[in-house]
């Protein structure tokens, strides 16, 4: 039998051929035992860090004009940006130029289908480049990734405008009435704080902090006190602290749980039924901590900086979680299949919420998963994941109209459905997602094959059987914000 991870050369998945940044800290390379791209990384990360402070502190709202800002957030993102991946930021200004012209000079009724088809078309472009180029599964942080985000911003600014020039009163809190600044357009794709590694967001957020808004707005205000600057700081320990934890569990966890071993033979030979899912739980458990890493990393680059804050808790402490891409607490303990999406990768499921969900013509749930795994690349696993996802996301919504009421008779029972509920989304979010970490189709099908797709049968089992066993309750009318969170469920 063919060893698949000699024949998938998964000893070269770090391997930096590719990757096109600058190469003068290569030095550091053999000490950290890092390849360039990821050094790199870290490095404007931590250099990001620093210049969040001098923003904050010296290019202060209060003491500069919101040019100024912009213009600084903007050269050093740019700098950051060559730094990284030299010539391959041309991409970048391939699509923020077009988009801009096309913000310019296109009739509003339509703008924002135009400049989403020509911003996908680009980033698929990019995809196809990346497939081609580099060895399957092999991965470096390259202009992909910053893309990916950029196209999450070009199409939601250009949906926003779109909506500003029309009068649907559940379209209007990210609505922009005018085409921005191209300082400001600038401003907002290639600002340092989230050209790394994001996240997403929204315009109108970004002007609010450059401008300084977050500060003098009435939702800032606390016992009648205006114009008192929020700080970040007990917000950027708490984080830096999960940082030091995430980076202890990725040195030292996930080496015992490798996800390459899905790859070899021996793992559908050598394993039984419940220890193949034991360790596909453990291993997607903690491939997580390198995502968990990227993102609350971003998070204390913005919330250094001022972005983020996002008003009061009820018992007066301050909320710097308007950027924030991911909750890891609550997606670790969600009791349900919303809930957990909810809390992961929260900015790119507001935008596919934007873009797909509120806007698809019909299927809006198969359509978002759809666009999901598009913007994700043309890997298989990314298709084999959302397509599971979105069957997920149909049987969660019987179990919930279905079975639901049944265990609201009192705090036992409550208790009882969560346990139950908490205890099926851990297996069923670590078979669905583990083809998305390991990329292969056919290794994946062959993964279902030995555990006999019991999940996938209980699935449609639960969606086209369920609801005849045990008939839902007459569906009340959902409000707005119901409806719109629908496709979490």
């Amino acid at each position: 039998m063919v060893d698949m991870r000699e024949y998938l050369n998964i000893s070269s998945w770090k391997d930096d051929e590719w990757y096109s940044g600058s190469r003068l800290l290569s030095p550091l390379t053999s000490v950290l035992g890092l390849p360039i791209d990821q050094v790199n990384f870290v490095a404007c990360m931590l250099l990001s860090v620093v210049a969040s402070f001098i923003l904050r502190v010296y290019f202060n709202p209060s003491k500069t004009s919101s040019s100024v800002r912009h213009n600084f957030c903007t050269v050093l993102g740019l700098l950051l940006g060559c730094f990284c991946w030299g010539l391959s930021i041309f991409y970048a200004f391939l699509i923020a130029g077009g988009c801009y012209l096309m913000l310019r000079f296109l009739d509003v009724r339509y703008v924002q289908k135009v400049i989403f088809v020509y911003s996908m078309v680009c980033l698929g472009y990019l995809h196809w480049l990346r497939l081609r180029q580099q060895r399957y599964g092999a991965y470096s942080l390259d202009i992909t990734g910053p893309v990916m985000v950029m196209t999450q911003k070009v199409t939601s600014i250009a949906f926003s405008i779109h909506d500003g020039a029309g009068k649907e009163s559940d379209k209007q809190k990210y609505a922009i009435k005018q085409v921005p600044s191209i300082r400001e357009f600038s401003s907002y794709l290639f600002h340092f704080q989230t050209i790394l590694a994001g996240p997403g967001c929204h315009f109108n957020d970004y002007i609010e902090f450059i401008n300084g808004n977050y500060i003098t707005s009435s939702e800032t205000a606390r016992k009648g006190e205006l114009g008192r600057e929020p700080s970040p700081t007990r917000a950027i320990l708490e984080k830096l602290g999960i940082v030091m934890v995430l980076i202890f569990v990725n040195l030292s966890i996930v080496p015992v749980f490798p996800i390459e071993y899905l790859l070899d033979p021996k793992f559908l030979t050598d394993k039984g039924f419940l220890s193949k899912m034991a360790y596909i739980l453990a291993a997607t458990t903690v491939t997580r901590a390198k995502y968990y890493f990227a993102w609350v990393m971003a998070d204390v680059v913005c919330n250094a900086s001022g972005f983020g804050f996002n008003g009061y808790n009820k018992d007066g402490t301050e909320k710097w979680d308007l950027v924030s891409n991911v909750h890891i607490a609550n997606f670790e303990f969600s009791v349900s299949w919303r809930e957990a999406l909810e809390a992961w990768n929260t900015q790119t499921m507001h935008w596919l919420r934007m873009v797909a969900y509120e806007r698809a013509p019909f299927h809006h749930t198969i359509a978002t998963y759809l666009l999901s795994a598009y913007w994700h690349g043309f890997y298989p696993g990314y298709y084999l994941t959302f397509g599971n996802g979105a069957i997920v996301t149909l049987a969660a919504r019987t179990v919930r109209r279905s079975v639901r009421p049944l265990f609201q008779k009192s705090r036992s029972m409550v208790l009882l459905y969560h346990t139950l509920t908490f205890l099926a989304c851990r297996l069923v979010m670590a078979y669905v997602t583990f083809p998305f970490i390991i990329l292969q189709f056919w290794v994946s099908l062959q993964i279902y094959r030995s555990l006999y797709f019991y999940i996938h049968i209980i699935l449609l089992l639960t969606v086209f059987l369920l609801p005849v066993i045990i008939p839902p309750k007459k569906k009340k009318p959902l409000s707005d914000s119901n409806s719109n969170c629908e496709h979490l469920e």
